[in-house]
Parts: structure tokens; C-alpha cells; sequence
């Protein structure tokens, strides 16, 4: 699935209902234009602190973002729960051990364990690649929603 594409198609109806150019989306969001630019040609997914910020400026879930749903409702949690429980208590759920899961995804190993140990947050895709394959959103999965 091209991530990408679904992306670009969900950020540039954003900006039109919203009649914002890609300059004033870069202001608003405090990033270069040239960062707003490689997302609507399609070359690059926003990293997650821009999710966030989409999010809020266009009041909608991140999956709604990324176009993985057709549902713009995003309920934040009050307690969120941090990334590498969230991601180990999904696994324990369905059953997969992280070995199985880090195959699945075509994630290296040592890719997976990186996130484990240094707490850092996976790239957008492959947040995104997590998600499909935990049958959940991506809000879900970074522990900031209670929704699937």
C-alpha cells in the first residue's frame, strides 16, 4: 500500500476545506516550507511531532491524516501511555512474540529493539506498518487514544 499517496490525498483536501496554502500551513506549523513541500510532492510522511500538530491544527484523528480512516473524530487520553508498554501489551494480545512481529513488519531486529531500549519512536511508516498489523490506529499504538 503506498502510504505516501493516501497521505498526500488526505493533507491536500485538509488544506483546500480549510483554503490554506502550503506556506501558511508551514507558519502554523512552525516547520520550513520546504518540509510542508516534500510531503505534498509525495516524497516523505511527517515525522510523529508533526502528526500532532496536523492533528490540532485540523482537529482530526492522525490515521484520518495519514488516510488510513474516513474518521476525522480523535478523542485524546487524559493518561497516555507510553510507546514500547503500548507496543508490548498489543503484542501479548495478539499473541506475537517481538521476533514474530519485527518478521511480519520487515523490521531488522535491532531496528525493533532500538525503540525498546533507547525509547525513541519509530518513523511515521513504520508506525504506520505496526498499526495495519496490530489491527489498531496509530493514536492506538503511540498510547495517546483508547480507540483501536
Amino acid at each position: 500500500m503506498n502510504y505516501y499517496k493516501l497521505f498526500l490525498e488526505s493533507l491536500q483536501e485538509l488544506m483546500t476545506n480549510e483554503n490554506i496554502t502550503p506556506a501558511i500551513l508551514a507558519r502554523e506549523l512552525g516547520c520550513a516550507k520546504s518540509t510542508v513541500a516534500r510531503w505534498l510532492h509525495n516524497s516523505s510522511l511527517p515525522k510523529v511531532k508533526y502528526l500532532y500538530l496536523l492533528s490540532a491544527y485540523f482537529d482530526c484523528s492522525f490515521d484520518y491524516i495519514l488516510g488510513l480512516t474516513d474518521d476525522k473524530k480523535f478523542t485524546r487520553n487524559l493518561v497516555s501511555v507510553d510507546f514500547p508498554t503500548r507496543l508490548k501489551n498489543m503484542l501479548k494480545s495478539k499473541d506475537k512474540t517481538e521476533y514474530r512481529f519485527a518478521k511480519d513488519c520487515n523490521f531488522h531486529n535491532g531496528r525493533y529493539n532500538h525503540w525498546f531500549v533507547k525509547l525513541n519512536i519509530p518513523r511515521t511508516e513504520n508506525l504506520v506498518t505496526m498499526a495495519k498489523s496490530l489491527d489498531c490506529s496509530v493514536e492506538y499504538l503511540l498510547g495517546i487514544s483508547d480507540t483501536l
